[in-house]
């Protein structure tokens, strides 16, 4: 033992938890025609769309004890990938104490060395704090989410040294960093680990939603009429923008639910800032905001511009520098990375990736809610539905947002949810995954992302 770094040991947390599970993969086979029209695409929910390998709940529909009714569905592609890195959960849960019952989804999303264990001990001990903490997540919704995170980030860490233990691999850690150290033989150079995944959930309790997140796996809340504003979102904690001053607060049909950890976001990069700034000119951060191009990332044109009094815009495009598109919406692909370009990662907040975490990237989650019951007043009793479709950017990448409500509000997909009413979200949402297998073979080849993907039905009657 040096004065810089520990052996590793379990520490005795309050809530250890199995932290070895592996994600479930999955792979669906489909053809596709017409990629490009969302509307046609909704059909196949209609009839019984081809069955993947992971399977749902038996039970996909739930009455809450307030008459919410939620029917969902989930699914998972592994793409052009030889592993599935991505994890998700759906689930009820249930305060005898309160004689109150919620419902939580999550996707995780994955990346680096381990990037399947980083996503699957998140979503184990996700599902294992709320059902021990149940009455705690009802009475303190945002404190409960926030502490999660946190509670979560170090349990990935436990789980990947002892994964690493396992392999047979000497483990230190950093002790002013907490970066995980690992090595073979002790005649080779310690490397850093790098391992880490997205984290994204929502819970409805009550009549009201909770969104919490870091990186971007996003959520986005659909309805068939524009009856979504601006204002239903309401920023709780953590929050990655400014406070909206604009007086316009124009009607939609989807409002994105959970926080942009873009490194094309100036709030992100102040954050950053104010984390560690670099040790050459304080008014940058130590960790770099680069666009890719084909060239190590430290070397790549940066995102801002920086202002004599430290103010960060995003750089115009005058031809200055190269970078390419990552999504169908013409989204830059961007990194953060540190100035020797050692460690990079495509968002500015993350669980895992203990390199970067205490140089800015920060797995303290972006929490924002929505009260339902403002929303639903305004719609007919009769059709009082929304949406919510929470996926890994395998999915988003391969889709225009309006598109997808389209495709979740089309006639075939509302007389899936009629018909079926036990099994019709599930069979929309495997259609809905087959048809960005399709949009992905197209776009990426077989350089496809997995992908995952969660649509959540809520009625009011």
């Amino acid at each position: 033992m040096n004065n810089q770094c520990i052996k590793y040991y379990t520490p005795h947390f309050k809530d250890t938890m199995n932290t070895t599970t592996t994600a479930a993969t999955a792979t669906a086979t489909a053809t596709a025609n017409n990629a490009n029209n969302a509307n046609n695409a909704a059909s196949n929910a209609s009839g019984g769309a081809p069955e993947t390998v992971f399977q749902l709940p038996e039970k996909t529909s739930f009455t809450l004890e307030n008459g919410i009714k939620i029917k969902f569905g989930k699914d998972t592609d592994i793409g052009g990938s030889s592993i599935n890195q991505d994890a998700c959960c759906a689930f009820k849960f249930k305060s005898e104490t309160l004689n109150k019952s919620g419902f939580a989804i999550c996707v995780a999303d994955g990346h680096g060395d381990k990037g399947e264990i980083s996503s699957s001990i998140g979503i184990t001990s996700l599902q294992k704090l709320i059902r021990d903490n149940v009455d705690e997540l009802f009475t303190e919704p945002i404190q409960f989410l926030n502490r999660a995170f946190i509670h979560i980030h170090e349990q990935i860490k436990i789980g990947l040294i002892e994964q690493l233990t396992k392999e047979k691999f000497e483990v230190e850690v950093k002790m002013e960093t907490g970066e995980i150290l690992k090595r073979r033989m002790p005649s080779h150079a310690f490397t850093s680990l790098k391992s880490g995944t997205t984290f994204s959930v929502i819970v409805l309790l009550d009549n009201k939603l909770y969104i919490a997140n870091v990186g971007d796996s996003t959520g986005i809340l659909y309805s068939e009429k524009p009856v979504l504003k601006p204002s239903h979102l309401k920023h709780e904690l953590n929050a990655s923008v400014l406070p909206n001053t604009d007086s316009l607060d124009e009607p939609s049909t989807y409002i994105e639910l959970t926080g942009d950890h873009s490194p094309e976001n100036p709030q992100e990069y102040i954050r950053m800032r104010k984390v560690k700034c670099s040790e050459e000119n304080p008014l940058f951060a130590e960790l770099m905001c680069v666009y890719n191009e084909e060239k190590p990332k430290h070397m790549c044109p940066h995102v801002f511009d920086i202002s004599a009094e430290g103010v960060p815009t995003v750089r115009p495009e005058d031809g200055s520098f190269g970078f390419h598109y990552k999504t169908v919406r013409k989204e830059k692909a961007t990194y953060v990375t540190d100035k020797y370009g050692n460690d990079a990662l495509s968002v500015t907040r993350a669980l895992g990736d203990y390199a970067l975490s205490y140089r800015g990237v920060s797995c303290e989650p972006e929490i924002r809610s929505v009260d339902l019951e403002t929303i639903f007043s305004q719609m007919n009793p009769e059709e009082a539905t929304v949406a919510v479709v929470l996926c890994s950017d395998g999915v988003w990448d391969n889709w225009i947002y309006d598109h997808v409500g389209k495709f979740m509000f089309d006639k075939s997909c509302l007389n899936a949810l009629a018909t079926d009413t036990e099994r019709g979200a599930e069979r929309i949402t495997k259609s809905f995954m087959l048809r960005n297998q399709a949009f992905a073979k197209k776009n990426f080849g077989w350089n496809s992302d997995n992908a995952t993907g969660i649509v959540m039905y809520i009625e009011k009657r």
